[in-house]
């Protein structure tokens, strides 16, 4: 929905850090000057990053800790024998 809106009117800096991002004219309880400073780099490298770590993971045969708790946690146990 924020990639098809033509003005966006937020609360939350979760949802401004994406208008912003994708160059909407974009309204906020923040003051939108200090989240464009404070906005994440967009150089098209994430996405590429992200696979990375994900390919790396599976490649070793990653499990959950079993002392994490949740899947979103993001804790992870690699096996004794993956080469890290």
């Amino acid at each position: 929905m924020i990639a098809n809106c033509d003005v966006l009117v937020t609360r939350f800096s979760s949802t401004a850090f994406v208008g912003l991002a994708l160059g909407t004219e974009t309204y906020s309880d923040f003051d939108v000057d200090e989240l464009r400073r404070l906005m994440p780099v967009q150089n098209g490298s994430a996405a590429f990053r992200i696979g990375h770590v994900r390919r790396r993971l599976l490649d070793a045969g990653c499990a959950l800790d079993s002392g994490a708790g949740d899947v979103r946690s993001g804790r992870y146990r690699l096996p004794p024998d993956a080469a890290r």
